[in-house]
C-alpha cells in the first residue's frame, strides 16, 4: 500500500488534542449477526461446535443443489462469488451484478443462415415441410424464411418446399405438408427443430423410432402448434405459426439456443457493378417449373413459378432471392412399388451458385455419417462461396434435368416453356 494512503488510514484513529472522537459504526444488523455468532461459537463446547460445522456444510451443500437444479453449475460458481467476494468484485469471470449479464445485442449480430442482422440470430432454426401445388399458391410465411428448399418427393419430380426461419417471424406458415427422410438430413444440417404434417413412413421411423432428430407433428399437435383453415380441402389447409411453433419448442422443452455453425456472407456488390439484367430456369415439369429474373436495382432474383409470380400470401410481397444455388442430386424409388423418392444430398456433387447476377461454377459436400454436418458449398479452388446476405434458395434437382442461365438483360413478357406434368401425375401430389 502507498506510503500517503497508508498514513491516511492510519490518521483515522488518531485522537485529536481537545475532541472526543467518537468510535465509528462498524457494519449493521449483518456485522451484529456475524458477531453475535462468534460470540456463540466462543461458548459452545466442542461436541456443540462439531454440530454447528455439520450443519453449515449440509446447509451449503442444499442450497448449491438447489441452485444447480434451478440455474445451473454456473448459478453455484455465481452463489459462491455473491458469498465470498466483496461488492464489485469478479470470481472465475461471472459478474456479480445479475444485471450485468443481461448484455445488450451486440451490434452486428447477424443470422448464421442468411446473414442478416435481428434479434433472433441466436435462437435455433425451425425447418417448415411446405406445400408447392398450386391450390395453395401464393404460399404463407415464405417473404420472411432465411431458406428455402426445394426438391422432388415423386419420382415425376413433383417438388416440396423446406422453409427455415430464423430472423422471420410470420404470423401465419403453410399450408404445413408431411415430411420426407431426405428433408431430415438438411434440417438437421442447420440444428434445425422440424415442423412438419406426419410423414412417409420413411420419415416418420427415423422421428419417431429412432428419434433422428427435435420435431414438432401435428399428427400429434403438442401446445396446439397448428390449425385447420374452412376455406380450403385437407391436406392443403394445415398452418401454424412462428409464435406457435416457438411455444411448441419451449413446452416441449427443446434446446432453443442454435449450434449451427453458419455460412460465410458478403455484402451486396455496388450498382455500377451489377450486370443488367438475367434470367434462370429451373427445369420441374408444368406448374412446379421455377424461373428467376435477376434485378440489378436490388440484386436480388425475382421468383416465378408455373409463369406465375411468386408472392407471400401474408403481405403481397415478391418472393426474392438474394442467392439462388443450383444443387444437382441424383434420384431413385426408396424402395420399388412405391412412389417415394430417395434423393443423394449426402456426399458430393455439381453446384452452380448464382449471386450478384452472376454464375459461379463449384460442388456441393455433406458428410455421409455425420448428419448434424451442414452443406457446404465450394469454387473450383476449394474454397467455401460466401453467400450475399438475405434469403437464399435451394434447388435440388437431378443432373439430367434441364436448367438454363441467360445473363445480360432479360425480355420484359417472355417466359420459358414449361414440362408438361400430366393429370394422374399431379394426382400423386396429394
Amino acid at each position: 500500500m502507498p506510503l500517503d494512503i497508508r498514513k491516511k488510514f492510519n490518521n483515522l484513529d488518531e485522537k485529536p488534542q481537545g475532541a472526543t472522537v467518537r468510535p465509528p459504526e462498524r457494519g449493521g444488523s449483518s456485522s451484529k449477526f456475524f458477531q453475535g455468532l462468534g460470540a456463540t461459537w466462543k461458548e459452545a463446547s466442542r461436541s456443540r461446535r462439531i454440530w454447528l460445522v455439520s450443519l453449515g456444510v449440509l446447509l451449503v451443500l442444499s442450497v448449491g443443489l438447489l441452485t444447480a437444479q434451478f440455474f445451473g453449475w454456473q448459478g453455484i460458481t455465481k452463489l459462491f462469488s455473491a458469498l465470498f467476494f466483496a461488492k464489485g468484485e469478479e470470481a472465475s469471470g461471472f459478474p456479480l451484478n445479475p444485471e450485468a449479464e443481461k448484455k445488450p445485442k451486440a451490434e452486428g449480430e447477424v443470422s448464421p443462415i442468411s446473414g442478416l442482422s435481428c434479434e433472433n440470430a441466436k435462437i435455433r432454426p425451425v425447418a417448415v415441410m411446405v406445400a408447392s401445388d398450386p391450390i395453395n399458391r401464393p404460399l404463407s410465411g415464405l417473404s420472411e424464411a432465411d431458406l428455402i428448399v426445394e426438391m422432388p418427393v415423386l419420382v415425376n419430380n413433383v417438388t416440396r418446399l423446406m422453409a427455415v426461419f430464423t430472423c422471420g417471424n410470420p404470423k401465419e406458415i403453410g399450408s404445413v405438408r408431411s415430411a420426407r427422410h431426405d428433408y431430415l438430413f438438411l434440417a438437421m444440417g442447420l440444428d434445425a427443430v422440424l415442423s412438419h404434417w406426419g410423414g412417409s413412413y420413411h420419415a416418420l421411423n427415423r422421428l419417431r423410432i429412432e428419434h433422428l432428430m427435435d420435431n414438432i407433428d401435428a399428427l400429434t399437435n403438442p401446445a396446439n402448434a397448428y390449425y385447420r383453415k374452412s376455406n380450403l380441402p385437407a391436406p392443403y389447409n394445415g398452418f401454424t405459426s412462428m409464435e406457435r411453433l416457438r411455444n411448441a419448442i419451449r413446452v416441449l422443452k427443446y434446446r432453443e439456443e442454435t449450434k449451427f455453425s453458419g455460412y460465410p456472407h458478403e455484402d451486396d456488390i455496388p450498382k455500377d457493378q451489377r450486370p443488367q439484367g438475367g434470367v434462370l430456369t429451373i427445369g420441374y415439369p408444368g406448374s412446379m417449373a421455377v424461373r428467376y429474373d435477376y434485378d440489378p436495382q436490388t440484386n436480388s432474383y425475382l421468383r416465378t413459378w408455373g409463369g406465375v409470380e411468386d408472392r407471400d400470401f401474408n403481405n403481397g410481397q415478391r418472393i426474392a432471392a438474394k442467392n439462388v444455388i443450383v444443387m444437382r442430386a441424383e434420384q431413385r424409388l426408396a424402395k420399388p412399388g412405391e412412389p417415394y423418392n430417395d434423393v443423394d444430398v449426402e456426399g458430393e456433387g455439381v453446384a452452380e451458385v448464382y449471386k450478384n447476377g452472376t454464375k459461379i461454377m463449384g460442388k456441393w459436400s455433406k458428410s455421409t455419417i455425420h448428419k448434424q454436418d451442414k452443406l457446404y458449398f465450394y469454387d473450383e479452388n476449394g474454397e467455401e462461396i460466401p453467400l450475399v446476405r438475405g434469403q437464399i434458395w435451394l434447388e435440388i434437382i437431378e443432373p439430367s434435368k434441364s436448367v438454363t442461365w441467360q445473363p445480360g438483360e432479360a425480355v420484359a413478357g417472355t417466359e420459358p416453356s414449361l414440362p408438361t406434368l400430366g393429370q394422374e401425375e399431379a394426382s400423386q401430389a396429394d
